[in-house]
């Protein structure tokens, strides 16, 4: 069966509809984050909490446009505990289109887990994924919305994939002071983007059963045909 196709009945048998029990948050870009418990950071050349990029919401998707200063920063962040609990899976899924004239490391999304701190960062471009603790680069295809699936079982160790294929496994940063949170969007000041939000979602979901947690396993359908560098 084609990898795609079964990374999606994969999260159809796991995180279908009634099988939610953890917890869930789901932005779907229907306001803006801020109004929806989000905690919005943001600033701009004249500082903390001035300006911030140009925002809108058009058709479920929110735009944020920092072309316009590499000094804007404009991003979203849930502060909370998000391990999951015993026969859970922690999983974060967000879809997004990072304009050609962004420069490769400003939109990004990161993932802190609660105790012992830890965290995963990655940085979106606009034709790479660039996966900050491991210095690992990813292609993308440029110009189009990519989905991108992160989960973990024990928070320790995780697996990322890209449009459906799973493309990367990797280990939280254990050196890291950040913990129990997770945010998305323009969070560096020094480089310029754009980029369009279709959703963001995360939570505690039901462990996969066993014959599904096989194809979890470490080692299965990794694939790093598609990583470009490692520096």
């Amino acid at each position: 069966m084609n990898r795609r196709y079964v990374w999606a009945l994969l999260a159809v048998l796991s995180c279908g509809a009634g099988l939610r029990a953890g917890y869930w948050v789901a932005y779907e870009a229907d306001d803006f984050p801020e109004n929806l418990s989000w905690l919005r950071v943001y600033g701009d050349e004249n500082g903390p909490q001035q300006g911030g990029a140009e925002r809108t919401l058009e058709d479920g998707v929110l735009t944020l446009d920092g072309l316009r200063n590499d000094q804007i920063f404009d991003f979203y962040e849930m502060q909370r505990s998000i391990d999951p609990g015993p026969g859970e899976m922690f999983l974060a899924e967000w879809r997004v289109l990072v304009d050609p004239r962004s420069d490769a490391r400003d939109v990004g999304v990161v993932i802190a887990r609660d105790d012992p701190p830890g965290h995963v960062s990655f940085a979106i471009g606009p034709s790479t994924l660039w996966i900050r603790d491991d210095h690992v680069t990813i292609d993308l295809e440029p110009n189009v919305f990519h989905a991108f699936s992160f989960s973990s079982v024990d928070m320790q160790e995780y697996q990322l994939a890209i449009d459906g294929i799973v493309e990367y496994e990797g280990s939280f940063d254990s050196y890291s002071i950040l913990h129990s949170f997770v945010n998305f969007g323009d969070g560096v000041q020094g480089e310029r983007s754009l980029s369009s939000w279709d959703y963001f979602r995360f939570g505690a979901v039901p462990e996969p059963a066993p014959l599904l947690a096989l194809l979890f396993a470490p080692g299965a359908w990794r694939r790093f045909a598609r990583t470009s560098a490692r520096r």
